[in-house]
């Protein structure tokens, strides 16, 4: 019934009709709500954002595997860790699998950077 005279185009047109309605529904919510002050971004919040801006942009240089493993490693010192035991391990790890799944079982290819 549905597959009659339907084009290709309808479901995801629709699907985002959707979308778009329910963000003006919930736009016009908050404006009727009274504002309230709202607690200020703790700073770790902004600081763990950059570490992954920062990622981003280095991913073509350094590749994907290079750019985890730092990650695995700023991240946990940024947030307070100092077992440095478990923070080699995370960093080790954390691309290990992350390989594992991507290249090895699915076949996909990561950003290998410059300098590989």
């Amino acid at each position: 019934m549905l597959s009659q005279n339907v084009p290709a185009t309808f479901f995801p047109r629709l699907v985002l009709a959707a979308i778009a309605a329910l963000s003006v529904a919930v736009g016009a919510a908050g404006l009727r709500q009274q504002r309230e002050r709202r607690p200020t971004v703790p700073t770790k919040v902004i600081g763990t954002g950059a570490i992954f801006i920062v990622t981003v942009a280095v991913v073509q240089v350094l590749g994907m595997l290079t750019a985890i493993c730092l990650v695995a490693i700023a991240m946990p010192l940024y947030w307070g860790e100092r077992r440095a035991v478990r923070i080699a391990l995370l960093s080790i790890c954390l691309p290990l699998a992350i390989y594992m799944v991507f290249v090895v079982t699915l076949g996909m290819r990561l950003p290998t950077g410059v300098f590989q």
